[in-house]
Order: structure tokens, then sequence, then C-alpha cells
């Protein structure tokens, strides 16, 4: 076999990059500028030169630090490209930098969900078999001063031919999210630094918020516990509360009408619910953060601020992950969660029925405190909708149940979806019966999702696509309240958040939470509480 210099090889593997790798960018051009067009040739000569010269500065980089690394690092490159491109076609993602977060913080039992035999067949042929070829060649003796100068050369004259197409500028910049996300291996690279930072950025002592002054209860005041239910990958297009033709929330459309048929009432759908994002972390951040608008947390969140205050009973148990920093919160998960589901009121210990089990002794355990439990689902997490509920709960059929989405049809995957949610209708449902039987505390829940979800439309799968293209439905999320008897005596839901005129947004859970316990402080904001008083205060 013919040898080749380091600087050919890396010249090889570029084009080979281009060619086999960039099949989901050359579409997404394709449907957004006319490639025929000297706008369109000016952008695809742009990132052509850009991936040119990264790769340059890249592999070129290394060879100069030795030849021998060139390959292991372009077979790298060749085996992660295969995963990358088998999720830009199986789901229609971008790899910004939020999916790449998401990418990180995703769990080993949600990356193997993702396993379906056709990414063997990605990794075999965009993977595995041009890096072995690469291994195979053999690398013939180069200088240093040689392939130095192939890299200044590329960088001078790729910089000239950039700054030549200044007309396309602009387009690059509209659209260099995306662009950027779909450009491999730079997406995962460049993005995985810049998560990588923030990350180190976001383990740094969060500043504390000011403290709480806590309004005195009246004498005959029974405790508060309010039960923040967090959703996973719910929307309300399939919530039959928000007018879906389907039946997929049953019971608590008849908690809602036994509601009204009585005042007050006690289960209220706000409009207009909007997530702030498309995925876990950044979402988590919005509903627990005192100014979900900020680009990132600088403060303690709301879990966290409460406990410090010495005043509230904090309890968290989680089936999920992506959770901001809180300090002092001890967060019941995984054996620790599945141990409180005890048969035979709990017989599913690997389903979300794991965190309502036995949460009536966390309850009693607070005594006369104030008290927040939040419940992180699992909820509606895909590609395996139909493993996020029980066999019974099977009640639209044929079931979709391949994380290969694009080979279930239409109805399946959409009956999988609509079963997870009728399930956590049941869970919700079953929540309430106990927060009921809880007559020494005044209790409230409130239920929202972190963000919502795409089931094929337009040929988006998942969530997580960038805000400039995500689809609506990836943001518009079912935002529920249920309010005991004691509880509705005191508050009520403002009129204005059920008016289908004023967006209901994950930033007033903060704001809410903290006015339902009774806490006032510089950090909350009355504007932003849903509730509004109708007698004592906690």
């Amino acid at each position: 076999m013919q040898s080749l210099t380091p600087s050919r090889l890396i010249w090889l593997f570029t084009v080979v990059n281009l060619l086999a790798f960039h099949l989901p960018l050359l579409s997404y051009l394709h449907s957004t500028v006319a490639l025929g067009s000297s706008l369109g040739l000016g952008v695809l000569v742009i990132l052509v030169c850009l991936s040119t010269m990264l790769m340059w500065l890249v592999l070129g980089g290394v060879s100069l630090l030795s030849p021998r690394l060139i390959k292991p690092l372009a077979l790298l490159f060749m085996l992660i490209n295969g995963l990358a491109l088998y999720a830009m076609n199986s789901y229609h993602v971008v790899l910004d930098q939020d999916m790449i977060s998401n990418v990180w913080n995703t769990n080993s039992a949600e990356a193997t969900a993702l396993f379906h035999p056709k990414l063997l067949i990605y990794l075999a042929l965009a993977g595995v078999l041009p890096a072995w070829l690469a291994w195979k060649l053999p690398l013939a003796a180069e200088s240093r001063l040689r392939r130095a100068l192939h890299g200044v050369v590329t960088w001078v004259v790729g910089g000239l031919i950039v700054f030549s197409q200044s007309s396309a500028w602009l387009w690059i910049d509209q659209n260099a999210k995306v662009v950027g996300g779909l450009m491999l291996p730079w997406s995962y690279v460049i993005n995985s630094t810049r998560h990588l930072s923030e990350q180190h950025d976001a383990h740094r002592q969060l500043e504390p918020l000011p403290p709480i002054e806590w309004q005195s209860p009246s004498a005959t005041a029974k405790p508060v516990t309010v039960v923040l239910v967090i959703g996973e990958s719910a929307r309300s297009a399939n919530f039959s509360l928000y007018g879906y033709a389907r039946e997929t929330n049953p019971k608590l459309k008849q908690r809602q009408a036994q509601s009204q048929a009585r005042s007050p009432t006690q289960l209220q759908v706000l409009p207009l619910a909007q997530s702030c994002a498309t995925y876990t972390t950044r979402s988590l951040e919005c509903i627990l953060a005192h100014q979900p608008q900020a680009a990132s947390i600088t403060h303690e969140v709301l879990p966290a601020y409460l406990s410090r205050s010495g005043q509230v009973d904090v309890v968290w148990r989680s089936r999920n992950w992506g959770e901001p920093p809180m300090a002092g919160v001890n967060v019941i998960r995984g054996d620790a969660l599945a141990a409180l589901c005890v048969a035979p009121q709990c017989t599913r210990p690997d389903l979300d029925d794991s965190l309502i089990a036995g949460l009536e002794q966390d309850m009693v355990r607070a005594g006369p405190k104030r008290q927040l439990i939040v419940l992180h689902q699992a909820g509606s997490h895909g590609p395996e909708y139909h493993k996020k509920y029980p066999t019974d709960f099977a009640k639209f059929l044929p079931t979709c149940d391949s994380v290969d989405l694009k080979a279930c049809s239409a109805d399946a995957l959409v009956n999988a979806y609509d079963n997870s949610v009728a399930y956590t209708d049941d869970l919700l449902d079953r929540l309430i019966s106990t927060l009921e039987r809880q007559t020494a505390r005044r209790t409230v829940l409130i239920y929202l999702s972190d963000h919502g979800e795409s089931l094929g439309e337009g040929g988006w799968y998942l969530h997580g696509a960038p805000d400039m293209l995500a689809p609506k439905v990836q943001k518009e999320i079912p935002f529920l309240v249920w309010m005991s008897p004691a509880f509705a005596q005191d508050f009520r839901v403002k009129p204005e958040r059920l008016n289908n005129t004023t967006p209901n947004t994950q930033g007033l859970i903060f704001h809410s939470v903290l006015g339902a316990l009774g806490g006032r402080s510089p950090a909350y904001l009355a504007e932003q509480d849903i509730f509004e008083s109708q007698g004592s205060r906690p």
C-alpha cells in the first residue's frame, strides 16, 4: 500500500470528512438558501474553508508534536462522527451547545435507551471502516517545517477566501447556531469545550439570596406543604385538559369537573404555558431560579434557599437528572428511591410510582414546619415511551416499541406517547388523593413539565432543538394547580393567570412557591406569584 506523508493524510481525512459526514448540513442549507445562487455558493465556500482550516489547526497542530498522533485522533473523530450522524439522521437533532449539554448530562439508562441495531451500521460504515483504512495507510517521512507550511498556507488562503465572501457573512451569523451544530466534528468538539467550561463555572459557590422574612400564621392556621411535580417531555398538545381530542387525562378531567361544581375551584389549568428551553438542565434552572431570564444562575436556587432558612423541610425525589447545584438538599434517587416502593401500595419501583410511595410519612415528619416536596418525573422521556408506563396503561394501540422512531408509524408513536401521558394523569390523581388525606396540613400541588416533545412533526423527534428552530410542541407545556380546601380558603390563583391572554412561564414557580409558604424577601416578586391571598397568610 502506497505510503502517505502526514500532510497528505490530513488532506485526505479533511476531504473524507466533508463528503461523508455533512449530508444533514447540506440538507439544511438546501432548505434555507438556494445553493446555486451567489449567496448559497458563498455560504458553501465559507463552510468548506472553515472546516478545512479547523482540521489543519487540530490535526496539523497535533502532527507538529508527533505524526503518530494523527491516526488515533482521526480514528476517534470518525467513530464519534458515526454516532453523531446516526443521531442527526434518526432524530433530526442539531448538536449545538444545548444538545451537547444534554449529551454530557445523559445518564447511562437514557443513553442505552437510544441504542438500535442501525447504530452499529452507522458506526461500521461511517466510522470503523474509514478509520480502519486510515489506520492501515503507512506514513512517509516529512519534515515539521513542511507540515507547518501546509497549515500556514491553508489558513492564509482559507482566510482570504472567507474574506472575499463577505456577502454571505450575515447569513452565516444569523444561522451560526444551527450550522455550527451540524458541522462535524466541530459541533461536538467546540460545544463540548464550551459546556465543560460552563460546568466548571457552575460549580463555583453560588451567592446566597437575601434573608427570608416569614409571615406569621394565624393561631388556627395549619402548616403548608407545597408539592412541585416537574414533568418530563410532556407537551400540552397531548393533554385532554388542553383540548386534545383523545382522553389522556380522564381522572384529572373528572376532578376538574367536580371542582367546577363547587367553590372555590380546586383544580386549575393554566393556559399559554411555555418552557424557557427545550432541554432539562436549562429548564430546571428557569423553574428554580429567582431570575430565570439570566443566561446562567449566579445565586442559590429555590430548594437550597428554603432549606438554608431553617424554616422549611425540603424533600427532593427524582427519577431524572439535570438539577442545578443545591447546597444542603438531599436528592433521593436510584436505589434509595426504589426502596420506598413497598407493595401492595407500590409495585413498580422502576416507574414514577416510587416518587409518591410513602409520601405521607414525609409530611408527618415535617410536623409544624413549612414544607416543599419536589418530585422530578421520568415522565414521557423518549425514545422508549413504551417503557414509561405499566402494560395495563397501554390504552392506545398499537404502540411504537422501538427506539428507531422513524421505523414506527405515526399513529403507533403517538399511541405510545399518549399512554405515558395517561400514566402521568393517574399518578397525579393518586398524589392528589394522598394530599386530600393530609387534613392536618394545607396542601397545594403544582405540576408543570420541563419542556415539550416532538413526535415526528416536520421530521423532528424528541426535544432539545435550538430556540430559533424549535417546533412549538417542544415549548408548549402543561401547567396545573390543585389546592386542598384548607389552602383554597386562604389563596386563589390570580384571575389573569387563567384568562388565555397572559403567558404562564416557568419563571413563576420560584415566586409562587415562596409566596405560598409565606415567605417574603427582596428576591420575591409579587407580580410573578400566581397566587393571591383570600384570607390569613401562612
